[in-house]
């Protein structure tokens, strides 16, 4: 770990393997993949007959014919120097097959159960529930901001700047989620606080006792569940949903397990509903959440905190004043704050084509306001963006390490995470390396290592001016707990007059760049690395040999929050006055279990469907199954509803399925190893999601046939539309005595007043008018 893997060894290897017989792939990280791609080109392309191809492909890349013959022909030529031309994309995917050799750059990371690719195959649809199932969500929220304040410890409420805004909410450790959760699930059953959507005012104390149950444990009864259903009827659904935001943990992972603008946040070039982030402020190019409750309150949490920006509220109040009744509705808005100005107390003292009253006044008091912020998520962006489609193609890691006719290598600095490599890849640590992972500890238990201290302040100004206050000096930052949130990076590293003087700045990397990054940092140089929730050992580790002197003339100390102290002293028992480098490391490998066993049922989840994938284009290739059979087992159901999702009766069903094949049994019994089942993974899946716009469709037009015309009514009128004449025995009669027997009659002039010459119509003239 931190000796040169990326730089070195993946140079050597790749030019030894390009023999021309076999094409070298070296895969990396999305986040390194330029880096990695001029590093290659510094190392390797000097080198005799090395060519080196880059070929990044997506769904946004068009084919055609011709362009897939390109492709192919760039692959045979990469490997051979040759121009040869194919005919189609499958015989290239069968030659890659059979004459890839891959190498896998920070396997850890790039097998990592969490990515997966998904192709959607379909039209898309609003997902079972709407509007509801949101507007239930938002309320569920406003119930959480009451209680919230009543629970003594484990939760960390920052302060609100703004009338009506929803507080920043964390829950700190497992016995705050569960008292808030409870609180939260009290004030719903015993005080009936959704009443709008579900009451339990007519249930018997028995029967909330039932819904208490139901809506915060994941096993009960199918008697127990047989009753609510009864007693619920068309609600039954409501309390689907609220059993998933409590029982399954939706809720509690959103608010303990992920941070705002760290783990997820808005990416609104792309989308406007909440997606995943790779680091601080860095939301993932392509990737998206898989639950469809996960993305609702994530969502709700990233403009609950962020606020509206000046188009939303604009688009809000449009629609606002084009609602069924705008001035109830802006009441209900303003209901809340306090000295609230007399030209803002109601609709009609808005004036909102006053740009400056507007941007000055009304905006600024609105911005963080959660009822408007509710309002434009139900108005604009759920139904526009909350879409589910029928079913979806996936590929995961297991597909990446798929026993094929030339063998896969990955370097990786750490062993931590072979549990969930897939189980056609081994971790092979060489004996030469075996240490490795004891020196690197060894590392940063030195003494010049061991020192902690304790930040009380959240402002990452703060934090900077502990960090250049610190004696010895430190050169360097290393934002591994992406603590500096506040802040933007100032210039990119390529691109400084310092990049060759780093001894003269203050360094800083942030979370995304604290592994596969090299530096040159002088002798001498100190690091600060900041700790933050969920670390895992390999992580700590990884940033930490950013400076590749550890142990030598390099040192580093680690900044804890008071959060993270408060959980090194829960997991070690030490004192917070004696918290050192052993104990941070202590509670980075109880991190490191804990998310093993989390992601477990998501590596599991892969693993099946791989298998499923792999057995029907096994048995394609065979004849043994039908093109339609094999289709069927290729698509993944992506839609579910609420019933599949959360559904008591359907859940004891699938965890009574028996393995049929080996890879399936080899599955079992690592879960079993684990302690883990299957189910319940897609809490914390993300997935790139490529958009099947479907090109070519047979659809069956029904156009309006030609129309037939009616017989005239009238002859008489007829004949005066052709001839422009009146015949002597016509049928007209004037139009007082048309209106005979309507109200117009009332609106003609009467008596002297009449026109001497009336106006005619036919007697059908009133059938129409």
């Amino acid at each position: 770990m931190g000796e040169g893997k990326s730089s070195v060894i993946v140079p050597i290897i790749s030019s030894a393997l390009a023999d021309g017989q076999q094409l070298v792939r070296v895969i990396v990280l999305k986040p390194l993949a330029a880096q990695m791609f001029v590093l290659l080109k510094q190392r390797v392309c000097g080198l005799v007959n090395r060519r080196l191809f880059y070929l990044p492909f997506s769904r946004d890349v068009s084919l055609d014919s011709a362009k897939i013959q390109q492709i192919f022909a760039l692959f045979r030529e990469c490997a051979q120097k040759t121009s040869e031309e194919t005919r189609m994309l499958r015989e290239a995917q069968n030659w890659l097959d059979s004459a890839a050799r891959d190498i896998l750059d920070e396997s850890d990371e790039v097998l990592n159960v969490r990515y997966q690719l998904i192709y959607t195959i379909g039209a898309s649809s609003p997902p079972d529930g709407r509007p509801w199932r949101w507007q239930m969500t938002q309320a569920v929220f406003s119930l959480l901001e009451k209680v919230a304040q009543a629970v003594p410890d484990g939760l960390e409420i920052g302060l609100v700047a703004k009338p009506c805004q929803f507080p920043m909410t964390r829950i700190i450790t497992p016995e705050g989620g569960q008292d808030l959760l409870g609180s939260i699930v009290r004030k719903i059953v015993a005080e009936d606080g959704l009443q709008e959507w579900i009451s339990f005012r007519n249930y018997s104390e028995a029967q909330k006792a039932i819904v208490s149950r139901f809506l915060q444990q994941v096993t009960v009864s199918s008697e127990e569940d047989e009753v609510l259903r009864e007693i619920s009827g068309d609600r039954f659904g409501h309390l689907l949903l609220l059993r998933g935001l409590f029982a399954h943990g939706i809720l509690d992972l959103s608010l303990r397990g992920k941070r705002w603008r760290v783990d997820y946040g808005l990416d609104v070039r792309r989308t406007m509903l909440a997606v995943p982030y790779r680091a601080k402020d860095a939301p993932a190019a392509r990737a998206e959440f898989g639950h469809p409750d996960m993305i609702i309150v994530l969502t709700c949490l990233s403009y609950y905190y962020g606020g509206l920006t000046d188009p939303q509220l604009n688009a809000s109040f449009k629609l606002l004043l084009n609602s069924d009744n705008p001035e109830a509705q802006y009441q209900y808005w303003v209901k809340g704050i306090n000295n609230l100005p007399p030209d803002l107390a109601n609709l009609r003292g808005l004036n909102l084509d006053d740009f400056e009253q507007k941007t000055r006044d009304v905006f600024p008091l609105l911005r963080y306001n959660k009822a408007v912020i509710d309002f434009y998520l139900s108005e604009c962006v759920f139904p526009k963006e909350a879409r589910e489609f029928k079913h979806k193609l996936t590929t995961n890691a297991w597909d990446l390490a798929r026993t094929r006719a030339r063998l896969t290598t990955g370097f990786s600095g750490t062993n931590d995470n072979k549990y969930l490599l897939p189980l056609s890849i081994e971790q092979r640590d060489q004996d030469s390396q075996r240490h490795t992972n004891a020196q690197v500890l060894e590392y940063v238990l030195q003494k010049e290592n061991r020192t902690v201290i304790c930040t009380h302040s959240e402002d990452a100004l703060g934090l900077l001016r502990r960090v250049v206050e610190q004696k010895p000096p430190v050169m360097v930052l290393l934002d591994v707990g992406a603590q500096v949130l506040e802040l933007q990076n100032e210039q990119p590293f390529a691109s400084s007059l310092y990049k060759k003087q780093l001894g003269k700045t203050l360094v800083y990397l942030d979370e995304a760049h604290t592994r596969g990054t090299d530096f040159k940092f002088p002798e001498g140089s100190r690091a600060v690395v900041t700790l933050g929730p969920r670390l895992t050992k390999d992580k700590l580790v990884q940033g930490c040999m950013r400076m590749r002197k550890l142990g030598k003339n390099h040192s580093v100390l680690f900044f804890a929050s008071a959060e993270i102290r408060s959980k090194i002293t829960a997991a070690t028992g030490v004192r917070p006055d004696q918290i050192d480098s052993k104990h941070v490391l202590l509670w980075t490998i109880r991190e490191t279990c804990a998310q093993i066993q989390d992601n477990g049922s998501l590596w599991a989840n892969q693993g099946l469907n791989f298998d499923a994938r792999h057995t029907a284009l096994q048995e394609y290739d065979a004849s043994d199954r039908s093109y339609t059979s094999a289709v069927e087992a290729l698509l993944e159901r992506e839609s579910r509803t609420l019933e599949e999702l959360y559904g008591v009766a359907l859940r004891s069903e699938s965890q009574g399925v028996e393995p049929t094949s080996q890879l399936q049994r080899d599955i079992q019994r690592r879960c079993q190893e684990l302690k883990i089942t299957p189910s319940d993974s897609a809490l914390s899946e993300e997935q790139e999601r490529e958009l099947a716009h479907e090109k070519e469709a047979e659809r069956e037009v029904e156009r309006i046939a030609g129309a037939q015309a009616c017989e005239h009514y009238d002859r008489d009128l007829e004949l005066f539309i052709r001839t422009g004449t009146i015949g002597p025995h016509n049928s007209f009669i004037s139009l007082e005595d048309c209106l005979a027997r309507t109200s117009y009659i009332s609106l003609l002039p009467q008596g002297d007043d009449l026109p001497q010459q009336s106006t005619a119509c036919n007697p059908g003239f009133p059938r129409y008018h």
